[in-house]
């Protein structure tokens, strides 16, 4: 399946917890901003779990992965619109999309913080095209990804305003050309090789 999605309500007082459909792990953790003058964040964040598949499903190897803050969004050929801000995963196999706040088809509000709704989605690497780059002056670039004509479902997803990454319990400012990197070929065999 090229386009695997779901909707999930968090409650931060019961994380962690796991989808067994997506493969992921939803876990709470204090990060540092890259300013040392910023007080620390709790963010709700979104990880690989490659365990946490039913039993017969498996994406391959994750053994790293890049964890980037950016806005996200996903318009699928049957009708499905998502757009807002969350996080983008980008493991050896998969990119993974966690919209946390914005909306559902202009209908179903995101909101991690005030009604706990996220709405989550992931791709595998090889069911879509090199992505498309939109330049912009003095803001990071826009990143169209576009499924491959034999996907049941057409999708295209957008990762937009990309401006920090999270390592451990700190964030760090994230670049065009760090996008660029782990989208790369050598970037997917740097995450495989650990």
């Amino acid at each position: 399946m090229p386009l695997k999605s779901a909707q999930f309500t968090l409650k931060r007082e019961s994380l962690p917890v796991q989808s067994r459909d997506l493969g992921v792990r939803f876990v709470l953790r204090t990060v540092k901003p890259p300013k040392a003058s910023q007080a620390p964040v709790e963010r709700v964040l979104m990880v690989p779990d490659t365990k946490a598949f039913r039993d017969g499903e498996s994406v391959g190897p994750e053994p790293l992965y890049r964890h980037i803050l950016c806005g996200a969004g996903l318009q699928t050929g049957n009708g499905t619109v998502v757009a807002g801000s969350g996080q983008m995963v980008i493991t050896p196999q998969r990119l993974l999309f966690m919209v946390d706040d914005g909306d559902v088809n202009s209908k179903l509000k995101l909101d991690i913080n005030s009604n706990g709704e996220v709405y989550c989605f992931y791709v595998l690497r090889d069911d879509v095209y090199e992505p498309e780059v939109k330049k912009k002056r003095l803001k990071p670039s826009e990143f169209f990804f576009r499924s491959k004509e034999e996907a049941p479902v057409s999708f295209r997803i957008a990762a937009y305003a990309a401006w920090a990454y999270v390592a451990g319990d700190h964030l760090g400012y994230w670049y065009d050309k760090n996008m660029l990197s782990a989208l790369s070929d050598e970037g997917r065999q740097s995450l495989l090789n650990g």
